[in-house]
C-alpha cells in the first residue's frame, strides 16, 4: 500500500509534507495533554498545531485574523481533536489574558505553551 502523505502550501509558497507522528517513528506522549500556540492561523504556528493534534494534543490556538483562525481550527477539528480557537491581539495583556483563562477553562488545563507571535502583551 502506497503511503499516504497530505501537502500542505505554508505561507511564500514553501510545501511541506505533514505525515502523522506514528509513521516517523516519534511517540511524544501528547496524548491527553493540552497545548496552547499563538500566532496559530497560517505559516509556522499553525504548522505546530497540526502537528501536536496529530500527536494527540488537544489545542487552544489564537491569531489576530478571524477567518484563517477558524480554517486551522476546522483542519484541527479533522484530526479528532478537542480545539479552542479565540481571534485575539496577543498584544494586548487584557487580551492575552482572557484568551488563556477561556482556553484553559474550555480545554481543562494547559501543558504546553508555544509561542509564536512576534509581540506579547506582558504585565507584573
Amino acid at each position: 500500500m502506497a503511503r499516504q502523505q497530505k501537502r500542505g502550501v505554508l505561507d511564500g509558497g514553501c510545501q511541506q509534507v505533514f505525515r502523522p507522528a506514528e509513521e516517523l517513528g516519534m511517540d511524544l506522549g501528547l496524548g491527553g495533554k493540552t497545548a496552547i500556540v499563538v500566532g496559530a492561523s497560517k505559516g509556522i504556528g499553525k504548522a505546530i498545531a497540526l502537528r501536536l493534534a496529530q500527536a494527540g494534543a488537544q489545542v487552544g490556538i489564537c491569531a489576530r485574523g478571524e477567518e484563517a483562525l477558524q480554517a486551522t481550527a476546522n483542519e484541527l477539528r479533522r484530526i479528532g481533536v478537542d480545539v479552542y480557537a479565540h481571534a485575539c491581539d496577543v498584544g494586548s495583556a487584557e487580551a492575552l489574558d482572557g484568551f488563556l483563562a477561556a482556553a484553559k477553562q474550555a480545554l481543562t488545563r494547559v501543558d504546553i505553551l508555544v509561542n509564536n507571535a512576534s509581540a506579547f502583551g506582558f504585565t507584573d
